[in-house]
């Protein structure tokens, strides 16, 4: 149960040490506060909300003083009151129940009867507790507000439900003269009589009568209470229970309404009712009934069934009589059969029969009420009836469902602008209840309340529709918490088959994380725009830095290729021209050392003659070398020679078996692609001869109007797929880059494939076409006549 807390009410101020001596050992227990008297007491239990108060009966001196005693149950409703006297048995008795306590120990016993009490008194109020946990319970499901009335202070209590009975919210004040002058003025005086009768007779009081709200609306209530005697046996205080019966009074008086049509419409139609009494066997019967069978008031007021039986057509009776037994033998469903009857004049009328029967306390059928209707106006048109009917219910039931499942707000209102049904979505996710709307004028509705300028625009949309126009706006509206939202408002006209307007039709949908969503879209949109350009720009200048450089880097690989190939043709010019012609001078120098020695010195002639033959051999390595760097007859002769030369001495060195494959009419290129193409040729001759393994290569070369191709394939172990992929990437061999920079510059191709088979380098480079061929091929385009694909095929 926790800690309880405990107030000493006591004039004398030793006692309370007396007390914490005797609990000291129960740390559940604990004495928070003192105070020396009633209103003292009151001030305390109100400010520590305390759960025990230990009350000396010496401060109760009479009457005057047991009032601020019981309020201390006010101010802490959750206290209890325990009493400590020197009085004799009789007279503390007698004061404890003044004051309301819930026992008493003697004084003289402190030591041995106060913790055995307080055990009591906490084991009961745990049990306490949690009855009364279970009373909140059932008092909240039913709506159930309670009150309590003390007729000498006049002090009226109730609880929050009490007070939302009468319209007052928990925290308003609600004395009983607001409670007498809430009562209805046509009922307070029946109310008064009947609660000054519970008091006179200290008996109960039930009283069911209208109340005025303090908006000035009117509500039902039924109170339900008791007079509570006092010691001296007259009413001390009241305490009961009231409900709000609102709402069932309205229904018993559409009932009743009902009721009063239902009378007048059988007074005016040919509707006859009448009730079967089961054990006796008559039927009483209504004048419109006596009437359809022909019968007297006196033969209606009391008839065997068996009279009314006679009166059915012959090929319907034994149908109607086991319908009626079937309805007696199995009482749970109703009674209902269509027939004819035959009147003394001899004509027959079509009626309808409905009944239920009615059980007794046992389950015994006793009595077997129903009506008769005249439905032979009607009967040729009942396939048509049921059928609209039919389609009506239908109608409804999709209209039902659509209207309350939908997922927008939804409602009817009059062409006065008068509400009449609105869907449940309109009102639980708005907070609002059926009875905030339903009859009050749509555009003072609550979800309008935040705006006058609002209101006015609901108030035109809705003239509007009842002139036969739609409306649409986005508006503000308010849930019941406050909160404001944004609505998809339309506003349009229901029309009948006649294009009459019937009702209104307002719809909405909840458009406020929609417009924040594109609030934000539209801000990160623009966001996004600004860092786009932002970036754009960024990258347009790096790029525009990357091709400049690119550029540059471009010119520098050409012009390096350039001097490259310049300096390739000087030292090979230099080799040829100095060296040679050194080497050549040396040789001659060394003839004559020869002849001059010859007869006198035959050892120096054979060392001469050694010396000779390394010089020739010098010779010929310095040619070769200066070939290789470039060779001469590649500028006077061209590609094909060079080729055939440089295979013819690759051949030689390195057992390589080389065959070259040149067209016919080839004919010279432009220098620039030889010398590109014999660089190409070199060097996978070179890488063939070093890493392929092969024995045997094969050079291809083609030429055409527009480019030249040409292979190089070997059949040696090939490239592995790593190595293969990073060349072809641009990312491995020296060699293989140079080749594809020179390649690159006159806008010409590089395709590498390798397998286990061997390598296949294919290269195509575009012939550029001369000033004095384009000066040709515009001349034949204006004479009609083709321009020749190359001078060789010409030639053919």
């Amino acid at each position: 149960m926790g800690l309880m807390r405990i107030l000493v009410v006591s004039q004398d101020t030793s006692l309370s040490e007396t007390l914490r001596a005797n609990l000291h050992s129960h740390t559940d227990w604990s004495i928070c506060g003192q105070a020396s008297g009633s209103q003292q007491a009151v001030q305390r239990a109100k400010e520590l909300q305390v759960d025990l108060v230990l009350l000396d009966l010496v401060n109760v001196q009479g009457d005057a003083n047991l009032h601020p005693f019981r309020a201390i149950r006010e101010v802490a409703p959750q206290s209890e009151l325990l009493a400590f006297t020197e009085d004799d048995a009789a007279l503390a008795c007698e004061k404890v129940a003044a004051v309301g306590a819930q026992g008493y120990v003697a004084k003289s016993d402190l030591q041995h009867s106060l913790v055995p009490a307080l055990e009591g008194l906490a084991q009961r109020r745990s049990g306490d507790v949690e009855t009364s946990q279970r009373l909140q319970v059932a008092l909240r499901a039913a709506k159930l507000g309670t009150w309590q009335f003390e007729l000498v202070s006049q002090q009226f209590t109730s609880s929050g439900q009490c007070k939302a009975n009468f319209g007052r919210s928990t925290d308003d004040s609600f004395p009983h003269k607001e409670f007498k002058a809430s009562i209805h003025p046509e009922d307070r005086e029946r109310v008064t009589a009947a609660i000054n009768l519970s008091i006179a007779t200290v008996s109960d009081y039930s009283a069911e009568y209208r109340c005025i709200w303090p908006d000035g609306s009117v509500h039902w209530v039924v109170d339900t209470g008791t007079a509570i005697a006092g010691p001296n046996g007259l009413a001390a205080r009241m305490m009961g229970v009231s409900q709000d019966i609102t709402d069932r009074k309205r229904t018993e008086q559409t009932l009743r309404e009902t009721e009063q049509r239902l009378e007048a419409t059988l007074a005016a139609s040919d509707v006859g009712t009448w009730t079967w009494d089961l054990p006796t066997g008559n039927v009483v019967a209504d004048r419109n009934l006596a009437r359809m069978f022909s019968i007297s008031d006196e033969q209606a007021a009391s008839s065997p069934f068996q009279s009314y039986l006679r009166a059915i057509h012959h090929d319907d009776r034994a149908r109607v009589e086991a319908v009626v037994c079937s309805g007696i033998k199995n009482p749970q469903g109703p009674y209902e059969a269509d027939f004819r009857i035959v009147r003394p004049d001899g004509s027959i009328r079509w009626v309808t029969g409905r009944a239920k029967i009615e059980l007794d306390l046992q389950g015994r059928a006793i009595r077997f009420p129903g009506v008769l209707i005249d439905i032979t106006a009607r009967k040729r048109a009942e396939e048509r009836e049921h059928r609209l009917m039919a389609d009506a219910v239908a109608t409804t039931a999709k209209f039902r469902a659509v209207f309350d499942q939908t997922s927008v707000f939804a409602g009817i209102i009059d062409l006065d602008g008068i509400v009449l049904e609105v869907n449940r979505l309109a009102l639980d996710a708005c907070g609002y209840t059926a009875s905030d709307v339903i009859g009050k004028v749509f555009h003072r509705g609550p979800w309008w309340r935040g705006s006058k300028e609002v209101q006015e625009q609901v108030r035109e949309a809705t003239e509007a529709a009842a002139r036969g126009e739609s409306i649409r706006a986005s508006l503000p509206y308010m849930w019941a918490d406050g909160t404001e939202r944004l609505v998809d408002f339309v506003m349009y006209p229901i029309l009948d088959e006649n294009g009459q307007i019937l009702f209104l039709h307002p719809t909405g949908v909840d458009i406020t994380d929609v417009k924040r969503t594109e609030e934000n879209y539209r801000r990160l949109t623009e966001s996004l725009d600004a860092e786009v350009r932002h970036r754009t720009l960024e990258l347009e200048e790096r790029n525009a830095q990357i091709v400049k450089q690119s550029e540059l880097l471009q010119h520098l690989s050409q012009r390096l290729m350039k001097v490259q190939d310049e300096e390739r043709r000087r030292i090979a010019r230099e080799l040829h021209d100095s060296a040679g012609q050194l080497l050549s001078g040396l040789k001659m120098s060394l003839g004559a050392i020869v002849r001059a020695t010859k007869s006198s010195s035959p050892e120096v002639v054979e060392e001469v003659g050694e010396s000779s033959k390394i010089i020739e051999q010098l010779t010929q390595e310095i040619r070769t070398m200066s070939y290789l760097l470039h060779p001469p007859l590649l500028d006077e002769i061209g590609l094909s020679a060079a080729l055939a030369w440089y295979i013819r001495g690759l051949s030689e060195r390195s057992g390589l078996e080389i065959t070259l494959s040149v067209p016919e009419d080839y004919e010279r290129l432009p220098l620039e692609i030889e010398l590109v193409l014999f660089r190409l040729i070199q060097e996978a001759l070179t890488n063939i001869h070093r890493h392929s393994g092969s024995k045997t290569a094969a050079i291809r070369i083609a030429v055409d109007a527009e480019e030249v191709i040409v292979e190089i394939e070997d059949h040696g172990c090939g490239i592995s797929p790593a190595r293969l992929s990073a060349i072809q990437s641009q990312g491995s061999g020296v060699g293989i880059q140079g080749m594809r920079e020179r390649i690159r510059q006159l806008h010409g191709h590089l395709n590498i494939t390798s397998n286990e088979s061997g390598t296949l380098i294919s290269v195509s480079l575009p012939i550029p076409v001369s000033e004095e061929a384009a000066s040709e091929t515009a001349a034949d385009d204006s004479t009609g006549s083709p321009a020749p694909l190359h001078k060789s095929q010409s030639a053919g």
